[in-house]
């Protein structure tokens, strides 16, 4: 069923979650996490963060149908964007760390998802109006990186270590990180947003997916990991994946 609020999104991650976790699923960090993120963006409508907040409203909608429908196309044994299948496909293994799952959604979501979204809900020169609302959304999602730190610290100890360590750098890496990819997915949407439809947008997108892989692909090489300076915490038993689905829900 598709989503037309806030709330019907929502509700869709709580299932989504649920399911994961009796299954003790890896697959379950992201929308753990998205989760936070869509609830944030809610208050900001409600607090009058945004110019627009039935536009925003909607975005976030369509935003979110792109990761729960090809959650749902996995879940059938579809193959759903090359980008998804590639991050869903990890979820089936221990060695990437918590982080490193939980970037593989982001990247997916921000990379491909973001810019398609953008440009289908503000078209060809609707989409410069858009610009203002689509950059306060960096600025929750910079909010945020301290308490997903905080909630796997609970679970892992040494993290909390490493944050009071490395002095909030990490956290900083991590939010450039995010504003460098949401504005590259601006630029996509600039591109998209006055794409002619069918095959020169479908080709276009079939690109961005292709460069996706490639990133993601990254996120899980033995270079990313060493470079990150994060502890190994690569989880095989559905007891402890569990525990951490709780921890980033909360």
């Amino acid at each position: 069923m598709d989503c037309r609020t806030i709330d019907d999104v929502l509700a869709r991650l709580d299932a989504i979650i649920g399911r994961c976790h009796e299954r003790g699923s890896r697959l379950g960090y992201f929308p753990a996490m998205y989760r936070k993120t869509t609830a944030e963006v809610k208050k900001g409508i409600e607090q009058g963060r945004f110019e627009d907040p039935v536009r925003m409203e909607r975005l976030d909608v369509v935003f979110a149908e792109r990761y729960l429908r090809a959650f749902e196309q996995h879940d059938r044994r579809e193959r759903p964007a090359a980008a998804w299948d590639y991050a869903f496909r990890m979820g089936r293994s221990p060695e990437p760390t918590v982080i490193q799952h939980l970037l593989l959604g982001m990247n997916a979501h921000i990379n491909l998802d973001l810019g398609i979204s953008a440009a289908d809900v503000a078209p060809g020169a609707a989409l410069e109006s858009l610009r203002h609302d689509f950059d306060v959304i960096n600025a929750i999602l910079g909010e945020l990186v301290d308490r997903v730190q905080s909630d796997l610290a609970g679970v892992f100890p040494l993290l909390g270590v490493l944050d009071f360590l490395c002095l909030r750098f990490d956290e900083m890496a991590v939010q450039r990180a995010i504003v460098r990819a949401r504005t590259a997915a601006w630029d996509k949407a600039r591109t998209l947003a006055w794409s002619a439809a069918g095959g020169e947008r479908e080709a276009r997108i079939a690109e961005y997916d292709r460069q996706t892989v490639c990133l993601a692909r990254t996120i899980c090489s033995p270079m990313f990991d060493g470079a990150a300076a994060t502890p190994r915490e690569n989880i095989a038993d559905a007891t402890t994946i569990r525990r951490v689905i709780e921890a980033l829900v909360d």
